[in-house]
């Protein structure tokens, strides 16, 4: 439009150059009384209609139909740039229903469990979220995280404390992604993988909530843990669990300059058993001497099973002196002889059996733990 109208300009009888600025006119050139300056607004930014004429004279016969001009052209400038602002802001608003559209057709059918969180509390979730914690209704489940969780989370934190900081997390860092333990509606808990991202809807910071059944992975790395360091029958520690606690305890062992004692246990004809009753009764007979095992020692010290009929102690903490340490480890093994001398009742049968003990002290790392074992 600026260039139609300047060009229209200079063919006015008398003009010999008209020009546009971007801002209002500034030089000496302009100074001249034979240039005429239109301004088409306000301010600097609307620019200026610049006229030079033949003489000055023009202007007192033509300046004030032409500043009228430049007045209505200003007019115009401004309905024009009001309607293409006002179909712009119109362009974007359907853009944005779009997008909204297409990310709540997203949120609604996504298999994954979804959620919106708006100041704390889930403002909204999609069916999958309904049916993992098997509830019926969206309104009984619009709560604060914590509500729908244990009090306290694996690692011993309230959970309410714990999503208020990663939720604030979240909002600062832009995503967080994580493990949380959930309650379902039936009272069972659930393990999920959960990230939250933050996004801006209808004008409002959000956070975009996913969730991830993690359940039966946990539960099987739970198993194959259980597995390498357990023993199936009894659920005592196994060797290999043993020697990791052992070479832990050396190293207190080293720092605290205090005893500690590995003890080792076998059952005295305890194949007598198993040829003359059977396996199934020697089984039984171990499960009951694990559990008065683990009776007779505190809680810091490790009952393990060797295999067969055997079995180790690490007893934790005794004392200084080998003297009062030697006293300690004679008492615990005294504890644990009488105790399982004491009659099993095995499923209908009695068996009373003994039990011999060897006791290894040790302080520090002198002797690997390998070789302590040996002992």
């Amino acid at each position: 439009m600026h260039a139609g109208v300047v060009r229209a300009l200079g063919t006015l009888h008398g003009v010999l150059e008209a020009r546009f600025t971007a801002g209002l006119p500034g030089g000496e050139d302009m100074q001249d009384a034979r240039w005429l300056c239109l301004p088409l607004g306000a301010g600097s930014a609307d620019g200026a209609l610049c006229l030079r004429a033949q003489s000055a004279a023009l202007w007192e016969t033509h300046g004030t139909a032409l500043r009228h001009f430049a007045t209505a052209l200003a007019h115009l400038l401004d309905a024009r740039r009001l309607r293409t602002c006002a179909q712009q802001a119109q362009a974007q608003a359907q853009a944005l229903q779009r997008s909204e559209k297409r990310f709540r057709d997203l949120f609604d059918n996504s298999p994954d469990p979804c959620w919106l969180i708006e100041n704390g509390v889930f403002i909204d979730c999609n069916r999958a979220a309904i049916h993992m914690l098997g509830y019926t209704r969206r309104e009984d489940i619009l709560q604060h995280p914590s509500r729908l969780s244990p009090e306290k989370q694996p690692d011993g934190r309230l959970s309410f404390e714990k999503a208020e900081e990663l939720m604030q997390r979240a909002l600062q860092e832009g995503m967080v992604r994580f493990e949380w333990e959930h309650c379902r509606a039936d009272g069972t808990f659930l393990s999920v993988e959960v990230t939250l991202a933050r996004l801006e809807l209808q004008g409002h910071a959000v956070l975009y909530c996913v969730w991830r059944d993690v359940t039966d992975r946990k539960r099987a790395q739970e198993e194959a843990y259980h597995l390498a360091f357990f023993d199936p029958l009894t659920g005592l520690p196994n060797r290999r669990l043993l020697l990791d606690r052992l070479q832990q305890g050396m190293a207190a062992s080293s720092r605290s300059g205090k005893h500690r004692a590995v003890l080792y246990l076998d059952l005295d004809h305890f194949k007598n058993l198993n040829d003359t009753r059977g396996h199934a009764m020697g089984d039984r007979l171990l499960v009951e001497v694990a559990a008065r095992l683990r009776a007779c020692v505190r809680e810091g010290d490790t009952v393990a099973r060797q295999g067969g009929d055997e079995f180790v102690l690490l007893i934790q903490q005794l004392g200084e002196d080998l003297e009062t340490a030697v006293s300690q480890a004679g008492g615990v093994a005294e504890k644990i002889v009488t105790r399982l001398s004491e009659p099993c009742n095995l499923g209908g049968a009695v068996y009373q059996g003994t039990t011999s003990v060897g006791i290894a002290l040790f302080v520090g790392q002198a002797v690997p733990a390998d070789e302590l074992l040996q002992r």
